[in-house]
């Protein structure tokens, strides 16, 4: 009989973490000597070197031994998703054995590998409106093809979904080899305008794939808190009240930013001048007044007593307090004036004010009929007329300010001297109103801007020098501010020196006109020195004038005596020679003419 050989089983199944696979060959009949028999491997869908290592291994039979085993090495590849891999191992049949069935050997390697997703964070916090908010998903392990997971948030929690966050319904995050291991998702949360506490929704993985090979961690679920961005502030609004004794007064609440909840504020008076106790008013102790969502302002109301004594004006303190942390308190103090049965009344001092443009400012001042117990202000308006703001005074909001016991308050507006000459301009001014006190008569009042621009014409020389020869005078005139319509100035001429120089020397007064919008003239005095062809007469002058400014001009004479003589026929023995000199134009003084001969020598003939 001939003995054979062949694999004790033609599956063997190994865990890719059990390091090796164990490979056995059987023997139909023991043997009284040993026999060795080679046994190979090959890959399958198990890659050698990666999944296993290939070669070859020597079975061993002991003699009297029916089984001989082989080990080869399994690789942990720590790679998920690969799934179940195999290779096959084979031997070579020795000489005179038979080799039968099953010759060969199929082992698959069961992978052990999974690869875990799980949320980042045991929560997650963000401020409603943030357009990073999102949650993170991390995937553990190595992976040869994608995996996912599906993300919800349709459970219900404190934050109402549609209203304070957009539902994630099944959203996928994919996983892909190679990949990040962090893939985050977005997550829309409302800016909603309402005051509210923090609010929560979870979150949770609802499906893995591909299954098995992907597995949740333990962090498979989380909680996303809304952070309130909202603010609500609560203050009086005004913070000083008017009331006349026995009458009640509303103090006015105001309530800045809403609230999906109701919020509520107390109100607490204390004394002043004005006393409770002593029949003054009727005291606040912690009045809750309660402001529902879309409600911006709120009353309180405040009742005074009239007492018999007569007395002063009175003042008392009302108090803002919240009940909420989170509300903040814009202004907690009111003050309220009690008047005694006579209601204050506001008004100008005066409707008429009268300033000098050149003055810089004007002072206006309002006036109370009674004196306060309690410091207050009222604002000063002013409004264009004939004159313009920023041009003739200066549009500023002005505050007038009354102390405790004073009845006038004045405040400055400041007046602009624009050197134009213009008619005299107006302005009006107002007072704003306040609670409790009556808006007296005047309650507007008129300012008036007397114009300080008088043309004051001046020569651009105090002395103008003209030879007399030249009839045209170039002069000008700067009368210092500039004129809304054009305007004329007479120039006269008046005799000075010599006395005896008459108006044939020059001409008495000419015009010069200084165009609309400007401020100096020039001309050619045209005509204004006559040549008069005396000679001898000297330089004379006269005096300029246009309004109260004064120059001299100079004439400077530019005639010479004109002479001619004739020639004259005397007999050698005549004697004397006369030779007679005509003046050709009129002197104004006398001159000498010296005179000589010519070529003939004296006493020769």
């Amino acid at each position: 009989v001939v003995p054979s050989i062949s694999f004790s089983t033609e599956n063997v199944e190994v865990g890719e973490e059990d390091g090796s696979a164990e490979i056995c060959l059987d023997l139909s009949v023991p043997l009284s000597t040993d026999l060795q028999v080679v046994v190979s491997a090959s890959a399958g869908t198990a890659d050698s070197g990666s999944d296993f290592s290939a070669g070859t291994q020597t079975a061993s039979f002991a003699a009297g031994s029916t089984r001989a085993c082989v080990n080869f090495v399994i690789i942990d590849d720590d790679l998920a998703l690969e799934g179940n891999e195999t290779f096959t191992a084979t031997f070579e049949t020795p000489g005179g054995f038979a080799s039968v069935d099953p010759s060969t050997a199929t082992v698959t390697i069961v992978d052990n590998d999974v690869f875990t997703i799980e949320f980042t964070e045991d929560d997650y916090s963000y401020v409603e409106g943030d357009p990073n908010a999102r949650v993170c998903l991390e995937g553990i392990g190595q992976i040869v093809q994608p995996a996912t997971a599906t993300v919800s948030s349709l459970a219900q929690g404190t934050a109402t979904v549609g209203e304070d966050y957009v539902a994630l319904n099944s959203d996928q995050v994919e996983f892909t080899p190679n990949g990040e291991s962090t893939v985050c998702i977005s997550v829309s949360v409302t800016d909603d305008p309402f005051l509210e506490e923090v609010e929560s929704f979870p979150l949770t993985i609802d499906s893995v794939s591909p299954t098995p090979g992907v597995v949740t961690g333990s962090q498979s679920s989380t909680t996303f808190f809304i952070r309130d961005n909202d603010a609500v502030s609560v203050g009086f609004n005004p913070t000083e009240y008017m009331v006349v004794e026995g009458g009640s007064v509303q103090l006015t609440i105001e309530r800045i930013g809403d609230a999906q909840e109701p919020v509520a504020v107390l109100v607490t008076t204390t004394d002043g001048t004005a006393t409770a106790g002593e029949g003054d008013y009727t005291p606040l102790m912690q009045v809750q007044v309660t402001f529902n969502q879309g409600e911006s302002t709120k009353t309180v109301t405040l009742i005074t007593l009239d007492d018999v004594p007569a007395e002063g004006p009175e003042y008392l303190e009302a108090t803002l307090d919240v009940v909420d942390p989170r509300v903040t308190v814009s202004t907690a103090n009111a003050t309220v004036v009690i008047t005694d049965d006579v209601v204050p009344t506001i008004s100008f001092s005066t409707s008429n004010y009268v300033v000098g443009e050149g003055d810089g400012t004007v002072e206006v001042c309002l006036q109370l009929n009674v004196p306060l117990v309690a410091d207050i202000d009222f604002t000063v308006t002013a409004a264009s007329g004939t004159a313009t703001a920023d041009e003739d005074f200066v549009d500023e909001e002005q505050r007038a300010v009354f102390p405790i016991g004073e009845t006038r308050a004045c405040i400055d507006f400041k007046i602009t001297d624009d050197r134009l000459q213009e008619n005299d301009e107006i302005f009006t001014v107002a007072f704003s109103s306040r609670p409790g006190i009556t808006t007296g008569d005047p309650a507007t009042a008129t300012v008036t801007i007397i114009d300080n621009d008088d043309p004051e014409p001046e020569f651009d020389q105090t002395m103008y020098t003209v030879p007399e020869n030249n009839r045209t005078l170039p002069l000008c005139i700067d009368i210092g501010v500039l004129v809304s319509e054009a305007m004329e100035f007479t120039i006269t001429a008046s005799n000075k020196n010599p006395p005896e120089a008459q108006e044939a020397d020059f001409n008495p007064s000419t015009t010069i006109t200084v165009p609309a919008g400007g401020s100096m003239a020039c001309i050619d005095f045209t005509g204004l020195v006559v040549d008069d062809n005396i000679a001898l007469e000297g330089d004379q002058s006269f005096t300029i004038s246009v309004g109260g400014s004064t120059s001299m001009v100079v004439i400077v004479d530019d005639d010479i005596p004109l002479i001619e003589s004739g020639d004259v026929t005397i007999n050698e023995d005549g004697g004397i020679a006369v030779v007679n000199v005509r003046l050709l134009n009129e002197i104004e003084n006398d001159f000498v003419l010296d005179y000589s001969t010519g070529e003939v020598p004296d006493g020769a003939d």
